[in-house]
């Protein structure tokens, strides 16, 4: 056997063992869709796929271009582009299309276009693929004009576009809310005699209800069925959507009640949010009492029932509380560790106690092992501690927290801040009820409002609702989905949402991860930012929470601040993990240390690192108490924000100043 028959079975064998190629012939397209498959392991393998084209040069002499294309499929993303930069070998067609996938999954447009003007340089005329390719990179990256611009050189060379192609350019049309240009394709397709899917039906029917054209959308989703195609959640919830905004009520409710289509959280999400904010109770109750019957476990249902009738929760005396379920002592149901959480607490917590409620949150959480599926999700703990402080701390008025999930964050800030009122946004319309029914428990409805929706459309409408002149939220609390962070906070921006000291806390900035939030609060200069280390509730995993305060003058949106490409690659990385995360099996708490230590590591290379250290500190258990002008003299001096003086001093770290000084310099 040759050197280099040994060295790809070496590499076969290592794929094989990790999960990611248990296939018998290392071809490119057979490597790069196991990759695909099992993307999660990319972040552990990179290090090693670099040495892999290194390892084939140095064995052979005449290394083929079929060992390049193996070698560049197992580097993925934009590793694959530099090796093929590189390399001395002469890449051949497979080799850039494999490249150019891996771009088009990480959405690397600009990478794209690099590997294709390569093309062209090496004489190698991009084929069909090639171009599928690009497209789907510029709808990846909502660079719609990219992808027309595309569309339009392909008609002058003549290239007979196919569904794979037409497909990429409706989702950047749809993307980019251009509902001509996207009926325009799908006109394409039909003069082509081509048969339209139902993806490209869902990007055609999604950008002309993006556009309120109901009409447009509602008769393209009623031709589906003609064509035998299912209609799914993805083509009817924006048409639901749009008709909801223009108003069409009963339109909107009998699609949505239309026999056989599949209903999902998102659907109901839509309905539930514009229900709210135009006061529709006749259509709201419909909906909430559907929701149970379909969404919850049949054995979890009553006491969602209960909620949804509009009767108040209350404690039952001399009830007993059901025990809390370890992770593998009953079968996983949607919703039913939420249904167990609020009837643990509604059977053990004071009634109109606040601390009562937490600690009965608390409690059932610390009961909770196994994987991050059966663990429940708290920013309790040390993480309580560090979101009360910078809380106390903020300008007095609004509060508005991004990712309610039961509501104990909400109920945790509102107690510690009676001069304010908390704004709390869910998109899981299950868990609003349940948070609404434990906010009520605690005594607190008129200190808390919570809306139903994604945070995307319902901060344009908390712009209208709740706008001051001097701006709108004092303190933000971000604990949603960490790739959205930095979107969120540069609406708030733009929207002028935010008061001057604004002080915004961001959870798990770490673990999953939030690299390009981090990025910009650390370094676009709009924000003072202190990193703080803590543990995970109920999870011996290092975490991390950013406390940023807005400067002076900024409270506007600033210019765009790019993001590196490496810390692109960490928040792709994170999305993964953090989708791993959702699946049935969860992740282990091991899983979750190691991902950490990995994510921390990535971070440091770019100057970000943690500031503060919370381990071992247990703050001020009398509650918070006024600083002292001594303590916040010794901070100034050190060039710290008076707003973060505060935080620091109300978490005692002023006992720790000597390590913290060095290494925040």
């Amino acid at each position: 056997m040759s050197s280099t028959r040994r060295a790809l079975r070496s590499r076969r064998l290592m794929c094989k063992f990790v999960g990611i190629c248990a296939c018998s012939r290392c071809t490119g397209l057979t490597f790069f869709m196991a990759a695909k498959r099992r993307d999660w392991w990319a972040w552990s393998m990179v290090r090693r796929r670099r040495f892999w084209i290194d390892d084939i040069e140095r064995q052979t002499a005449n290394p083929s271009s079929s060992d390049m294309s193996a070698g560049v499929t197992g580097s993925g993303r934009s590793m694959g582009q530099r090796q093929v930069q590189g390399s001395k070998i002469t890449p051949n067609l497979i080799s850039f299309n494999t490249v150019l996938a891996a771009c088009e999954k990480s959405g690397r447009w600009i990478s794209a276009q690099q590997v294709l003007r390569q093309m062209n340089e090496n004489a190698l005329p991009p084929d069909r693929r090639s171009w599928t390719s690009l497209v789907a990179c510029f709808s990846r990256g909502s660079k719609w004009m990219e992808a027309h611009g595309t569309i339009q050189e392909l008609r002058q060379m003549r290239l007979q576009q196919d569904m794979m192609i037409i497909g990429a350019a409706a989702s950047a049309y749809q993307r980019g809310h251009q509902w001509l240009f996207a009926m325009e394709v799908f006109s394409q397709v039909l003069s082509l005699n081509l048969q339209p899917d139902e993806q490209l039906y869902s990007s055609v029917i999604a950008a002309s209800a993006m556009a309120l054209q109901w009409e447009t959308a509602m008769s393209l989703l009623q031709s589906m069925p003609a064509r035998r195609l299912q209609t799914t959640s993805a083509s009817c919830a924006p048409v639901l959507t749009a008709l909801l905004e223009a108003k069409h009520w009963m339109k909107a409710l009998e699609l949505f009640n239309k026999p056989g289509l599949a209903k999902d959280t998102q659907m109901y999400s839509r309905m539930v949010m514009v229900c709210e904010q135009h006061n529709l109770v006749e259509l709201k109750q419909p909906l909430l009492e559907s929701l149970v019957h379909d969404l919850a476990a049949s054995a979890d249902q009553q006491s969602l029932t209960t909620l949804v009738a509009g009767r108040s929760v209350s404690r039952r005396p001399g009830a007993r509380a059901r025990d809390v379920p370890l992770s593998g002592s009953v079968p996983w149901r949607p919703y039913a560790k939420e249904i167990r959480l609020m009837e643990h607490i509604l059977e053990t917590a004071v009634q109109g106690d606040p601390a009562s409620v937490c600690d009965a949150f608390e409690s059932f959480g610390l009961n909770m092992s196994g994987t991050s599926k059966a663990w429940l999700k708290l920013a309790a703990g040390e993480k309580a501690q560090v979101l009360v402080a910078a809380a106390c701390c903020a300008p007095a008025g609004l509060m508005l927290e991004i990712g309610t999930y039961c509501g104990h964050s909400a109920i945790r800030l509102a107690a510690a801040r009676p001069d304010s009122r908390v704004v709390t946004l869910e998109v899981d319309p299950v868990h609003a009820i349940i948070a609404r029914a434990l906010v009520e428990f605690a005594g607190l409805s008129s200190s808390v409002q919570v809306w139903t929706g994604y945070s995307r459309d319902l901060i344009p409408f908390l712009a209208n609702r709740y706008r001051d002149s001097k701006g709108t939220f004092g303190f933000v609390f971000m604990d949603q989905r960490g790739s959205r962070y930095e979107e969120d906070l540069a609406s708030l921006q733009r929207l002028s949402l935010l008061r001057e000291e604004a002080v915004v806390v961001a959870d798990n900035v770490l673990k999953p991860g939030a690299p390009r939030y981090l990025w910009q609060v650390c370094r676009s200069g709009a924000f003072d930012t202190e990193v703080v280390r803590v543990f995970e509730f109920a999870m011996p995993v290092e975490d991390w929470m950013s406390v940023s305060v807005v400067r002076g003058g900024t409270t506007a949106a600033t210019a765009a601040f790019a993001t590196p490409s490496e810390l692109e690659e960490l928040s792709q990385v994170a999305d993964e993990m953090r989708n791993r995360a959702q699946t049935s099996g969860g992740v282990s708490f091991t899983d979750w240390s190691s991902f950490a230590e990995k994510m921390q590591e990535g971070l440091h290379k770019h100057g970000i690192s943690a500031t503060l250290d919370v381990h071992s500190f247990a703050g001020r258990e009398k509650g918070v108490q006024p600083a002292s002008s001594q303590e916040l003299t010794f901070w100034k001096s050190r060039g710290t924000h008076p707003v973060l003086a505060m935080f620091l001093i109300l978490t005692s770290s002023y006992k720790d100043s000597d390590r913290f000084v060095k290494s925040s310099q």
